[in-house]
C-alpha cells in the first residue's frame, strides 16, 4: 500500500508540475483526461503523500515511542495544515482545489471550525510546549554553569521580544456630519480596511451598517461584494426599495463616485475626506424571486465534477448540496429533461450557503443534446441578492430567459474565483411566462 500511494503521488505530482509549467492540456486517446490547472492534481498529490506519511514504517516506529515532543510537533503541523481552510491562496491565487481543511469539514461536526485561521494559534501553543520540553531536554545535556547560560540568554530574549510594539493604524476617517440613525453603504464592498471602518463608525456615530467586519457575512454579502467589484448599479436597488440610503465613499475613489452620483435623485450631503451622498427611496424594477409557470421534472443530472454528490441537485432536499470545488473555467452540470418541454426559467438553489453561486454562467438548452442554444449569459448575483435578503435561510436564486423547447439545459461555469466553490443546493427548471 506504501508503494501504491508513493506511486500515485508522484504521479500526480508530475502532472501538477506539467500543468503548471506549460498550462491546460488534454488529451482523447488512449483514455480522456485533462486539466484546468495545477490545483487539483497538487491536492491529490497532497492527499496521497499524507497517506504515505501515514503508512510508513518510521512514523510507526515514532508514534510507537510515545514520545511528548513528537506529539505536540505533530500536533503543530496537523493544526498548521487545517489553517489553510478548505481553498488556500498564495498572492491571491488558489494554490490547491481542496486542503485538509476541507477533508476534515466533511465529518460530523467539522463545519463548526467556522474560522480556520485560528488552528494557527493552536499550531503556535504546540510549537511553544514542543520548545519548552526540547530546551529542557537540551539543559538537561549540559553542565550547571553552561545551563545558567543559556537560561539566562533565553531569559534576555524573552524581555527583548516583550519590549517591541507593533505600530496601531490611525482611527480611518469619517464623515464629517455622522449620518446618525441613517441607513449606510461604505463602498466599496468587501475591503477589509472600508468593512472595519464602517462597523467602527457605526458604533461611535449610531448609525446602521449594511457593510460589516465581524469575522462572520451574512449570506448576501458576497453578492453584494460581487455587484461592488463590478461597479453595478444594481447593488443599490434592495435597499433604495426600502428606504433613504446614505452612501459614504473615499474621496479619492472616482468610479465609485461616478456609480453613486449615476443614481436617480443622489444628492451630495458634504464633501470631505470621506465624501457622502443620500440616495433617496424609490420604486425599483421588481426582481422575481418565485419562478414563474409550472415545475418540469429533471429526470438526471451529469457533471463534469463531483459525480458522487450529483444527486443532491435533485433530491428536492435544500441540506443536502453538490460542490465542485474552486470556481474554474471547465465546470459543467447538464439537466436532462427525460422529453423535449417548454422551458423558460431555472432556480439555481443555494440553500443557506449564499457565496457558493457562479460569477458568471451561461445557460444554454438542446432538443438533441448536440447542438446547443444559449439561452442566458451573466452573473446571477442580482438575483441571488434578492433571493438571500427575501430569504436567507432558503435561497433560490431565479433566472428567466426566452421560453423555448428544449431536452436537455446545460448550466456552465466561466469565471475563475480563487475562494469559492460552485455549489448547488437544488436545481429546478420551469416552464417561465
Amino acid at each position: 500500500m506504501l508503494r501504491i500511494a508513493l506511486t500515485v503521488a508522484l504521479l500526480y505530482g508530475a502532472i501538477a508540475l506539467f500543468t503548471f509549467v506549460w498550462g491546460p492540456w488534454r488529451v482523447d486517446f488512449p483514455w480522456r483526461a485533462s486539466a484546468s490547472s495545477a490545483n487539483k492534481p497538487a491536492s491529490v498529490t497532497m492527499f496521497f503523500l499524507l497517506v504515505s506519511i501515514v503508512l510508513s514504517r518510521r512514523f510507526h516506529d515514532t508514534i510507537r515511542r510515545g514520545s511528548a515532543e513528537t506529539f505536540y510537533l505533530l500536533c503543530a503541523v496537523t493544526c498548521w495544515l487545517l489553517s489553510w481552510g478548505p481553498f488556500p491562496r498564495l498572492f491571491g491565487e488558489a494554490v490547491l482545489y481542496q486542503a485538509p481543511y476541507a477533508w476534515f469539514a466533511r465529518l460530523p461536526g467539522g463545519e463548526s471550525l467556522r474560522a480556520p485561521s485560528r488552528l494557527w494559534m493552536m499550531s503556535v501553543l504546540c510549537l511553544i510546549v514542543f520548545m519548552g520540553l526540547a530546551v529542557t531536554r537540551l539543559l538537561g545535556q549540559r553542565t550547571k554553569r553552561a545551563a545558567g547560560i543559556l537560561t539566562i540568554v533565553a531569559a534576555f530574549g524573552l524581555a527583548a521580544d516583550g519590549f517591541t510594539t507593533i505600530r496601531a493604524s490611525a482611527v480611518p476617517p469619517s464623515p464629517l456630519v455622522p449620518p446618525s440613525g441613517r441607513t449606510v453603504l461604505f463602498l466599496p464592498i468587501g475591503q477589509p480596511l472600508t468593512d472595519i471602518s464602517a462597523v467602527y463608525h457605526s458604533v461611535t456615530q449610531h448609525y446602521r451598517a449594511i457593510n460589516g467586519y465581524s469575522g462572520y457575512e451574512p449570506p448576501y454579502y458576497e453578492a453584494l461584494r460581487t455587484l461592488s467589484d463590478a461597479r453595478d448599479p444594481q447593488i443599490f436597488a434592495p435597499f433604495v426599495a426600502r428606504g433613504e440610503l446614505h452612501v459614504l465613499v473615499r474621496q479619492d475613489d472616482v468610479e465609485m463616485r461616478t456609480l453613486v452620483t449615476g443614481q436617480p435623485g443622489a444628492r451630495l450631503v458634504l464633501e470631505g475626506p470621506i465624501v457622502h451622498y443620500r440616495v433617496p427611496a424609490r420604486t425599483v424594477a421588481p426582481v422575481r424571486i418565485e419562478p414563474g409557470g409550472a415545475r418540469v421534472p429533471v429526470q438526471t443530472v451529469e457533471a463534469t465534477c463531483s459525480p458522487k454528490s450529483l444527486p443532491s441537485v435533485i433530491d428536492n432536499n435544500l441540506q443536502t448540496r453538490w460542490v465542485c470545488g474552486v470556481q474554474s473555467p471547465d465546470q459543467t452540470v447538464i439537466a436532462d429533461l427525460g422529453a423535449s418541454a417548454t422551458v423558460g426559467t431555472i432556480v439555481h438553489a443555494l440553500g443557506s450557503v449564499g457565496g457558493e453561486f457562479p460569477r458568471h454562467l451561461v445557460i444554454e438548452t438542446s432538443v438533441d443534446g448536440a447542438t446547443w442554444t444559449p439561452a442566458w449569459d451573466g452573473s446571477p448575483a442580482v438575483a441571488v441578492l434578492h433571493a438571500t435578503i427575501a430569504n436567507p435561510l432558503d435561497i433560490r436564486a431565479v433566472i428567466d430567459f426566452p421560453p423555448r423547447l428544449a431536452k436537455y439545459v446545460r448550466l456552465r461555469q466561466l469565471s475563475r474565483e480563487g475562494t469559492y466553490a460552485w455549489s448547488l443546493a437544488e436545481l429546478e427548471v420551469w416552464t417561465g411566462q
